[in-house]
């Protein structure tokens, strides 16, 4: 890419105003590159308003990351390269950094391309790549993710199913508000540079399965496509054949739109069939790509597909720990002593969704005191009850029945006594079915092992 160059980074201000000039060409916002850096956005600010010099450390990441975005003048990247280092007063000779920063952009890990970077072991590092030099990025309406806490299993090992063992098929698993959505985005940036094409689509309003793989095609086509197959089976086709010769990325976000409310199977809407040929296809079919899906409940053929294919996995997701609330927490100041705190996150199943809302309301309400609302004891109100009642609205008669003898006992209930109390009798394995599905989506969570059984694939 051809840049224009003027002495506009020369004399005073001359480290800040290369520096914006930079983050620009990268096409990043002050905040996006603080976290490449894992700096503040404040620290950006004050280097771009050269209030504050980088350290050697900052600067060599900030240089390798131009290098590798193609942000320096074509022919001129050392000339420029030199002059950001030298405004920056850097005292180490710089010839002998430029070797290094070379062999550093040769052989990078993703980290410098990761929007929120997490602590990796030395296996996930060792299969790292370097950036596909053409890679694109269809972000759609992805939101971003400025604070992501906790989930480090979690994302190492969808990073491990995703980088190493390139599955095909990824469903991230999960009731509302537990945070899908938030991992998907922050392991989808975390990875995208190892792909050639990255595409991300919410599917909340249910697009339909034609009208999707139309846009999804044209996202991923190089060119732009004049006439595209009027078939869903022949887009799809199309779609295999891109994931054959590159290795994409395609995110597909709140899939539970298109199942069937009240439907314990996981069966698709009418004219929302063919998602599953989709899913399916996509599971069966040898590609090098990925396909990673969020939903609050499984499709009817996820469970089979798993069994059946060695690429497709499901991660559902429980609350977040301890840790990770208590940093939600001090964010948005709240005060309370450690039992306080840990009182709260199980009363609302470390849900990060409904730790949120509830924050908001202790600091609103209470001054931000813990212990002042835990006293009114009054858990559920009226925004956290729109959270639960959507959830509990696309339910089947059956489900919604075992969630009320669990209220109603207000402890631990083994399976063979909820059977016993609903009426009429029901069998066995219909009961287990019912209870497979709570645990798949962790309306348990955090409950005994009484109550809460295991789910095992």
């Amino acid at each position: 890419m051809k840049h224009s160059h003027s002495n506009q980074h020369t004399g005073e201000n001359a480290f800040g105003r290369f520096c914006e000039t930079l983050r620009k060409r990268m096409n990043l916002t002050q905040r996006e590159l603080g976290r490449f850096l894992e700096i503040s956005e404040q620290t950006i600010q004050r280097w771009e308003q050269s209030k504050h010099s980088p350290t050697r450390e900052h600067l060599t990441q900030l240089i390798v990351l131009a290098l590798q975005r193609h942000a320096f003048t074509l022919g001129q990247e050392r000339e420029e390269a030199e002059r950001l280092w030298l405004t920056a007063r850097q005292q180490e000779d710089f010839a002998a950094f430029w070797i290094r920063a070379q062999l550093a952009v040769a052989s990078a890990p993703s980290a410098l391309a990761a929007r929120k970077p997490v602590p990796r072991t030395e296996e996930w590092r060792s299969s790292q790549k370097p950036p596909h030099p053409s890679s694109r990025f269809d972000w759609g309406d992805a939101f971003d993710v400025p604070d992501f806490y906790g989930r480090r299993a979690e994302r190492l090992q969808l990073e491990r199913w995703v980088l190493q063992e390139h599955c095909r098929v990824v469903c991230v698993l999960g009731m509302g508000g537990i945070g899908k959505s938030a991992l998907s985005v922050s392991l989808m940036r975390q990875v995208a540079p190892t792909f050639q094409m990255v595409v991300f689509r919410s599917i909340r309003n249910a697009l339909p399965c034609q009208d999707l793989l139309t846009d999804c095609l044209q996202a991923l086509s190089p060119q732009p496509l004049p006439a595209l197959p009027s078939t869903s089976d022949r887009c799809i086709d199309l779609l295999l054949e891109c994931f054959q010769t590159r290795r994409c990325l395609l995110v597909l976000d709140n899939l539970e739109t298109l199942l069937q409310e009240h439907d314990p199977e996981g069966r698709y809407r009418p004219g929302y069939e063919d998602y599953a040929t989709l899913l399916r296809r996509a599971a069966e079919a040898p590609h090098q790509s990925c396909l990673l899906i969020t939903s609050r409940e499984a499709p009817a053929e996820l469970e089979q597909l798993e069994r059946r294919q060695v690429g497709v996995h499901a991660l559902c997701l429980g609350g977040l720990e301890l840790n990770a609330c208590e940093n939600l927490f001090e964010e948005k100041g709240l005060v309370g002593t450690g039992q306080d705190r840990a009182h709260l996150v199980r009363l609302y199943a470390g849900n990060p969704l409904a730790l949120k809302i509830v924050a908001e309301t202790i600091v609103e309400l209470f001054g931000g005191e813990i212990s002042t609302f835990l006293a009114q004891d009054t858990v559920i109100f009226s925004t956290i009850r729109d959270v639960l009642a959507e959830q509990y609205s696309r339910l089947s008669a059956l489900e919604q029945a075992l969630l009320i003898w669990l209220a109603i006992g207000r402890e631990p209930l083994h399976v063979t006594e909820l059977q016993r109390m609903l009426v009429p009798q029901l069998q066995e394995k219909r009961c287990m079915r019912r209870w497979k599905r709570y645990n798949a989506a962790h309306w348990s969570s955090g409950a005994s092992s009484r109550r809460r059984l295991p789910y095992n694939r």
